[in-house]
């Protein structure tokens, strides 16, 4: 029997990666940069911090983009399929799932939403 299961929220929960990069190419649109869009989907697989040097953006932009993506997360992203299952299968026989705080409470009201 499992005693602790850990996930993260983006990508593993939801698939946020859309947003995440809907909203990065958009930015840097209006900052009148032409970009591939799957190329910042594979620097994003990588982690952000990899697609920020690589597009070599300001401190403003990376603030701007991290304010813009959690607006817009909440409302444009989805669970992934049978996330919903697994996660109760999971209750019946992990005594404890943890997350992050921010995952936690990202989850929570995306419930909330869907009632």
């Amino acid at each position: 029997m499992l005693k602790h299961f850990i996930w993260d929220f983006d990508g593993t929960l939801f698939d946020t990666y859309p947003v995440l990069i809907d909203v990065f190419v958009e930015l840097l649109k209006d900052e009148g940069r032409k970009v591939d869009r799957e190329r910042v989907a594979e620097l994003m697989a990588i982690s952000a911090k990899t697609t920020y040097e690589t597009f070599d953006v300001s401190e403003a932009f990376i603030l701007n983009y991290k304010q813009q993506k959690k607006m817009i997360e909440q409302e444009q992203s989805e669970p992934f399929p049978g996330i919903y299952e697994l996660l109760e299968s999971l209750s019946a026989r992990v005594r404890r799932i943890i997350s992050s705080p921010i995952a936690e409470d990202r989850f929570m009201r995306y419930l909330q939403s869907m009632s």
